[in-house]
This record gives structure tokens, C-alpha cells and sequence, in this order.
């Protein structure tokens, strides 16, 4: 009697190998996952792009931001982080719209984040300081008249100076 098990289990491993090799993972090019503490932040996924060309500011360049779908607000994507120094962030609205940005956060009882106003700019630029109170999973809304940006971003720990 021949015993061919080693083989067999051989040929298996080396099946499986070949299929997980030629597999292709799925993508879900608008979810990014952040493991702070036990909890999972489901981060909203950025676009690499530029806003639109205000006629009546600089460009604001190309690079990754947090887009609504019909594109009228765009906010530059940040490694966000709590404390007081907040975070100074470049935000595209539609022109003349005065921008409202809240937050809340998602994993654990916090107060609000707390945003400074729109600067009023008549251009579609505008500049918005936010601070979040503390770390953790985070929902930012912003709102220009009829249109909305939401997205999920994990806060890390304040700066150590």
C-alpha cells in the first residue's frame, strides 16, 4: 500500500496558490477603513483632481479632496486631528454661498466640532479652521445653500509641540 497524501496536500496548496495569485480583489474605491482603537471608521474615499477655475481666485491645485457628487463643494483632504490648534482647510463652494460645516463624532459621546465661519469670500474659495474636541471616528457635513457634502474621517491625537 502507497501513501500519497504529501503529494496530494502539494498539489492542493499549490492550486490554491495559483488561484489567489490571478484573483483580483473587488474594489470600493469610495470606502477607506481606519482601525483607531477597537472600532472600524468607515473614511469616505477621496478623488485625485482639481476644482474647477475660479475666475476670481488662484487655483487651488490638484491633489486629493472630499467631492460631493454633483461637485459644487470640494474640501481638501487632511490628515485630521483634534485639539485646539484645529484644522486650517481649503474648501470650494459654489461662489458667493456662504459654507456651514458641522461635526460629529461617530464612535463615542463627544461634544461637536466647532467651525469657524466662511470668510465671506465672493469667489468659491473660502478657508474654514475645524476644530474636533477629540480623536476618533468623525462625521463632517457642509452646506452651501441647496448643496451638501458629508464624509466619514478618522481624527487622530493633537499635535504634541
Amino acid at each position: 500500500m502507497r501513501v500519497v497524501f504529501g503529494k496530494q496536500l502539494f498539489v492542493g496548496s499549490a492550486v490554491i496558490s495559483l488561484v489567489l495569485s490571478v484573483a483580483k480583489p473587488i474594489p470600493f474605491p469610495n470606502l477607506k477603513m481606519s482601525f483607531a482603537g477597537s472600532k472600524a471608521c468607515a473614511v469616505s474615499g477621496t478623488v485625485k483632481d482639481e476644482p474647477p477655475k475660479d475666475p476670481n481666485a488662484d487655483r487651488v491645485g490638484f491633489g486629493d479632496w472630499n467631492v460631493n457628487a454633483d461637485r459644487a463643494i470640494w474640501v481638501q483632504s487632511k490628515n485630521w486631528r483634534a485639539g485646539p490648534d484645529g484644522n486650517k482647510v481649503i474648501w470650494v463652494r459654489p461662489a458667493g454661498i456662504t459654507l456651514i460645516v458641522t461635526g460629529k463624532r461617530l464612535d463615542a459621546p463627544s461634544s461637536e466640532a466647532q467651525a469657524s465661519e466662511d470668510r465671506g469670500y465672493p469667489s468659491g474659495f473660502t478657508v474654514i479652521n475645524l476644530q474636533f474636541p477629540t480623536p476618533g471616528c468623525w462625521e463632517v457635513v457642509a452646506k452651501a445653500g441647496q448643496k451638501k457634502l458629508r464624509l466619514v474621517a478618522h481624527v487622530a491625537s493633537a499635535r504634541i509641540h
